[in-house]
C-alpha cells in the first residue's frame, strides 16, 4: 500500500469519522473533503496534521498542508 493510502486509512479517516467529514474527491496526493459544519472542518484541520508524528525523527515526519474554504 502506498504511503498516501496508509495515511488516509490510519490518520485521515478516523478524523473524518469523528468530525463528520466526507471525501468528495481524491487528487493523487490531495483530497477534497466536505463537512456539514465550518466548526467541524476547522477542528479537523487542526486535529489531522497534529497526528502522532511528534515522536518520529525529523527526516521521517510527514508534513501536511491544509487549506479551508467556507462557501454557502
Amino acid at each position: 500500500m502506498r504511503v498516501s493510502g496508509i495515511v488516509r486509512a490510519e490518520r485521515l479517516q478516523p478524523v473524518l469519522d469523528r468530525r463528520g467529514g466526507r471525501i468528495v474527491n481524491l487528487t493523487g496526493d490531495g483530497a477534497l473533503i466536505e463537512f456539514v459544519s465550518a466548526v467541524e472542518a476547522l477542528s479537523a484541520n487542526i486535529e489531522f496534521p497534529a497526528g502522532d508524528d511528534r515522536d518520529r525523527v525529523a527526516a521521517k515526519r510527514l508534513i501536511f498542508r491544509v487549506a479551508s474554504a467556507c462557501t454557502s
